[in-house]
């Protein structure tokens, strides 16, 4: 009994480290666009044009589901806030997008703009919402934009940014 409490009191005192060092990486994980993940998880693979209804997307061309051209589908999480820049406004300097708090935000989107979703069904929800198909569920991750011929997708980098994929 006794050797059983110092090898566990031993093997306590050299996790304790390793656990300190683990969250606080942990913390600093952002949405980040995974194509494969997405690609293969994703129900439906759209390529899609903004409307002018906020979280509202028309489908232009289905690459994988069900979904066909014309059909609208809501994706409230994709509604830029308030405010929010186009990314052709974006600064060009990493460190100017991440002092801005842009690498966190939804881009403004003009109304015909494109983006490729990567979606899932939600039974919960009526047939138009949608769910992300990324690892963590963040809605964010699961689309790339698409501006002046350039894709644009979110990306950890550092602390997260939002970069051509």
């Amino acid at each position: 009994m006794h050797r059983n409490i110092s090898v566990s009191l031993r093997v306590s005192l050299l996790l304790a480290p390793v656990i300190s060092l683990v969250q606080p990486s942990l913390a600093s994980i952002r949405p980040s666009f995974l194509l494969d993940y997405c690609s293969w998880h994703a129900t439906d693979v759209v390529l899609v044009e903004v409307t002018p209804r906020p979280g509202v997307f028309r489908v232009m061309e289905s690459w994988k589901g069900h979904l066909k051209a014309g059909n609208l589908v809501t994706v409230p999480k994709l509604q830029p806030p308030t405010g929010a820049m186009e990314i052709v406004a974006y600064p060009r300097e990493f460190d100017d997008i991440v002092k801005g708090g842009l690498n966190e935000q939804i881009p403004a989107q003009r109304i015909s703009s494109q983006m490729v979703l990567f979606l899932k069904e939600s039974p919960e929800a009526s047939s138009d919402h949608w769910k992300s198909a990324d690892l963590f569920g963040e809605m964010k991750a699961s689309a790339v934009w698409i501006d002046g011929g350039q894709l644009y997708a979110f990306r950890q980098l550092v602390n997260g940014a939002c970069q051509r994929p």
